[in-house]
């Protein structure tokens, strides 16, 4: 049997697919992680992310029959976290991850530097403090001697890859999300890095994403049990991959990840960009794009109502999400006039307010999560109606994945309010497997990747717009997005 894994460095964790020519998930495998966080602050151990990634992958290479023959291993990651390592590749500080809030102190002096629009131009990412750049100019500023000791600043991917080849390696898709790549040239922004005072030299060489980044070294291949020799291949970040898993490769489907922020996709053909300069262009392949826009609005705020209706402890049982939202199914559309407004995190809108609005003694907490989940989907519609606006296309199918599309009162919500058929898919680690589907392909296994996705991609379950709730949020958005303006922010991205 012939098996092509799939890593994902994720947020939380690492998970890992395992797929056999014979066009089966063949073995998985999974470890987590925490983040440290505080007052603003979101920071990593690189050294979990490894130790999480061996111990998966023994899990996944465990449940493997005898004399299997691994063919590459392609690694995704979560975009825009980054960690200075030393000449040796030992970190020197904690990874700065993608939501770090303090690396907002230097968006004036990108603006000011490179502008605004040449650098949405240069990069296809807005200037927000996603990116990885943000984070290195914050500790060029804050943290000098840390700065001065980072030989290369790495995104989880690039450091994983390292540590598997053994020398530094990069790809154009990471670099991209660090805001670093010039698109149109496929080659660091060399013009922007040095006006900001950076060296190019601080980014490992970058290969084209989809592409061989190395192979597996003796030393990693002793410690990981790999063959040394595999190829590794540099996929798309974690976004982009489990856009491909979902099966969204059509020119009129839209992809919506209902994770922690909710993040809208849409696959291009040619790159094409926002003239708000608001949506990034993400590297799928060679010859696919993607554009992606998120208001930052996201399943934070279910988690902050989880944690407020549990003691400040967010709840594991799967039983207690599912309650909860079938009480919110029970409420009329509407949640009888309780309204929120569910930004926590305001990664393109800086000071836009969040809110629970219109609040009376007979509301319950079926009607606050019911209004934090048409706020939601609310919020989905603004990044739908964006992408459709930029790409000229309206969707006849938005395909979900992540933790909301658990959901199904969101989903159904969701419909309606895009009057769009929403899909669900059967396999739930999208990234990876996105990142398995995209190395078969690189590696001859499939003559394409939309021959890939057609042999692994299966949809679960249909969410059909219902014409009475469509008609009742088409008039609910509007008044949505009314009171989001009035409270800060929505005339920024509505």
């Amino acid at each position: 049997m012939q098996v092509v894994l799939g890593a994902d460095v994720g947020t939380h964790g690492v998970r890992i697919v395992a797929l056999n020519t014979k066009n089966q998930i063949a073995a998985s495998g999974s470890r987590d992680y925490q983040r440290r966080q505080s007052h603003g602050r979101q920071e990593q151990e690189a050294g979990d992310w490894w130790q999480a990634f061996l111990l998966a992958l023994k899990d996944t290479l465990a449940q493997l029959p005898p004399g299997a023959e691994l063919l590459g291993l392609g690694v995704t990651h979560q975009r825009g976290t980054v960690v200075p390592v030393d000449g040796q590749g030992t970190p020197v500080r904690l990874a700065l991850c993608d939501s770090d809030e303090r690396s907002a102190a230097v968006l004036d002096e990108i603006k000011e530097v490179c502008g605004a629009q040449r650098y949405y131009n240069t990069t296809g990412c807005p200037v927000v403090p996603f990116n990885g750049l943000t984070k290195i100019l914050w500790c060029k500023k804050n943290e000098p001697e840390v700065f001065a000791r980072a030989r290369y600043w790495l995104s989880p991917q690039d450091y994983i890859l390292t540590k598997l080849g053994g020398r530094p390696a990069g790809s154009q898709g990471s670099a991209l999300r660090n805001g670093v790549l010039d698109i149109r040239h496929w080659s660091l922004a060399a013009d922007l890095l040095k006006e900001l005072g950076l060296s190019e030299r601080l980014f490992p060489p970058l290969v084209p994403t989809g592409r061989e980044a190395g192979r597996v070294s003796r030393e990693a291949a002793r410690a990981a049990s790999l063959p040394a020799g595999l190829p590794l291949i540099a996929v798309p970040g974690d976004q982009p991959c489990a856009v491909i898993a979902s099966g969204a490769l059509a020119r009129d489907s839209l992809a919506i990840n209902l994770g922690s922020s909710f993040v809208v996709s849409k696959i291009l053909t040619h790159p094409t960009f926002d003239p708000q300069c608001l949506a990034t262009l993400e590297i799928v392949t060679g010859d696919l794009y993607a554009l992606e826009f998120g208001t930052g609005a996201g399943g934070l705020f279910i988690d902050w109502f989880m944690k407020l209706t549990h003691k400040g402890l967010l709840p594991r049982e799967k039983e207690v999400w599912q309650e909860f939202d079938q009480i919110a199914g029970t409420i009329a559309p509407g949640a009888e006039g309780l309204r929120v407004v569910p930004l926590l995190w305001h990664a393109l809108l800086p000071g836009a307010c969040n809110g629970i609005y219109n609040i009376k003694e007979w509301h319950g907490q079926g009607h606050l999560f019911r209004a934090v989940l048409e706020g939601l989907a609310m919020e989905a519609r603004l990044a739908v109606d964006r992408l459709e606006d930029i790409s000229g296309v309206k969707a006849a199918a938005i395909r979900v994945f992540g933790g909301g599309s658990q959901l199904e009162t969101l989903l159904v919500i969701l419909a309606a309010a895009t009057n769009t058929r929403v899909v669900t898919t059967s396999c739930h680690q999208m990234s990876a497997l996105g990142a398995a589907l995209v190395t078969a392909t690189s590696l001859g296994v499939y003559p394409g990747l939309a021959e890939a996705v057609q042999v692994f991609v299966r949809e679960e379950k249909p969410f059909i717009p219902r014409p009475p709730e469509v008609d009742f949020y088409r008039g609910f958005y509007n008044l949505y997005r009314e009171e989001r303006e009035r409270y800060g922010g929505g005339a920024r991205c509505g």
